[in-house]
């Protein structure tokens, strides 16, 4: 495509820039179609959903679309000093040494080289290191570095759901378009596989901070109740304060109205 779609804001793409579809399920063996998707550029993830069948001849497929920046270098080393190595896999033999291995103040520096998409989040890869950014909120969620004697990172890809043989697809907050499959990582020494499990614990807090209280209650473990607790309190407050709002506007245009029709009635009678 030469030019983006009209009224469709595309940023400037990134030099080895990335790109990641995520789909819907299909039936009778087919992957679906493509209902997200997630793309680096020079100023950072630009993601959004996919709908297809509904335009015009010259109407975006695009919508929902969203420009989020790199998560901050603070942030990252911060993450990557504290989070546990959430990359698993069998390290080739020749990748048992580990040269000059990042620390990780400088394992995820500069921009990222490649991206996915799954269910709930983006995966960020730098050549040191993995991020999980939240497809919802933006929120840098954790960091993972690989292995030692893996080498610097070169590339990563999430296969299909079905080609994994495991792995659901669905929605991904607002857009319904998720991964399914593994995610394999590689570098110049070894090939890793990305376990991705319970991502989806934190999206109850999320969506308790967007004010979504059904669907909080939705992602609430059912072994911890109070979860369930914390949503229901705070969707009583919000209530609250909404009719003592409400009330409060109600009394005060009716003193103001009565006050004006006083004053007039108060006008005409001395004219």
């Amino acid at each position: 495509m030469e030019s983006p779609p009209p009224g469709t804001p595309w940023p400037p793409p990134l030099r080895g820039s990335s790109l990641d579809l995520g789909r819907k399920p299909g039936g009778a063996g087919c992957a679906g179609t493509p209902a997200a998707f997630g793309w680096l550029t020079a100023k950072g993830v630009y993601a959004g959903s996919l709908l297809f069948g509904a335009q015009g001849p010259r109407d975006s497929c695009v919508y929902n679309s969203e420009l989020r920046p790199y998560p901050a270098p603070a942030d990252l080393a911060r993450g990557s000093a504290v989070a546990p190595s959430g990359i698993g896999g069998s390290v080739s033999t020749a990748a048992q040494s580990s040269p000059g291995a990042p620390s990780p103040d400088t394992a995820l520096r500069g921009p990222p080289i490649a991206l996915a998409l799954t269910e709930l989040h983006v995966l960020l890869l730098y050549s040191g290191g993995l991020a999980a950014v939240s497809r919802l909120s933006g929120e840098l969620i954790g960091t993972a570095l690989p292995p030692e004697g893996t080498g610097p990172l070169l590339g990563l890809v999430r296969e299909n759901a079905l080609s994994a043989g495991a792995g659901r697809s669905g929605g991904a907050g607002k857009d319904g378009g998720g991964g399914g499959g593994g995610v394999w990582v590689w570098g110049s020494r070894a090939v890793l596989r990305v376990r991705v499990s319970r991502e989806d614990r934190h999206m109850w807090r999320l969506h308790l901070e967007a004010r979504e209280f059904e669907a909080a209650l939705s992602y609430c473990s059912p072994a911890d109740p109070r979860q369930r607790n914390r949503v229901f309190t705070a969707q009583v407050v919000y209530i609250y304060i909404y009719i003592y709002i409400y009330i409060y506007i109600y009394i005060y245009i009716y003193i103001y109205t009565y006050m004006y029709m006083y004053m007039c009635v108060y006008i005409y009678m001395h004219l």
